[in-house]
């Protein structure tokens, strides 16, 4: 596969990862330490000690960079224009480009992975309902909450919502293996 044209894609002066015209190639870097800081406002009850109680919840507010949603585009291969040209994104019925839905969604699988339940849970199954569109520096509240418990299992209810604009944009439910019961 040929590709057309070079795309390098920098976030706070590092290079997140790079195609050159003939193949693509990646080079990866060590975490921006801008993105750790906004992604570093979570908080929780449980603490990411691998307990969860029906009740237990927690949460993280972040925004998506044009910058993020490119860096996913590369690495996930969707190069859907709708998230990356804001020339076709215009004319579209949403006026402007919009977030890749699983780039929002990650929100919560790292709130299950490394806050609640946290390390060592186990991510059994998701499903998902894209309700509306987050755009390009919107800021997003993520919230999972333990509704059931099952023996090992917790069934956690999962919410993303547009905060400005007070609209839930994905929500589901997780079914998580608990380390600890």
């Amino acid at each position: 596969m040929m590709w057309s044209r070079q795309i390098y894609l920098r976030t706070c002066r590092s290079t997140l990862c790079c195609f050159s015209s003939a193949e693509p190639k990646f080079l990866l870097t060590v975490a921006c330490p801008a993105f750790v800081r906004r992604c570093s406002n979570i908080t929780n009850k449980a603490a990411g000690s691998g307990t969860c109680a029906v009740g237990d919840e927690a949460e993280a507010r972040r925004s998506f960079s044009a910058a993020d949603v490119d860096a996913f585009a590369v690495l996930s291969g969707d190069t859907n224009p709708l998230h990356l040209d804001d020339n076709y994104a215009k004319d579209t019925r949403f006026g402007q480009r919009i977030v890749h839905g699983l780039l929002v969604h990650s929100m919560i699988s790292a709130l299950l992975g490394t806050r609640m339940p946290g390390t060592g849970s186990i991510y059994v199954s998701q499903t998902l309902h894209f309700t509306a569109p987050v755009f390009i520096d919107e800021e997003v509240l993520g919230v999972v909450r333990v509704k059931e418990r099952r023996k090992s299992l917790a069934i956690i209810e999962t919410i993303c919502t547009a905060v400005e604009r007070d609209k839930v944009v994905l929500h589901g439910e997780a079914v998580v293996k608990c380390t600890k019961t």
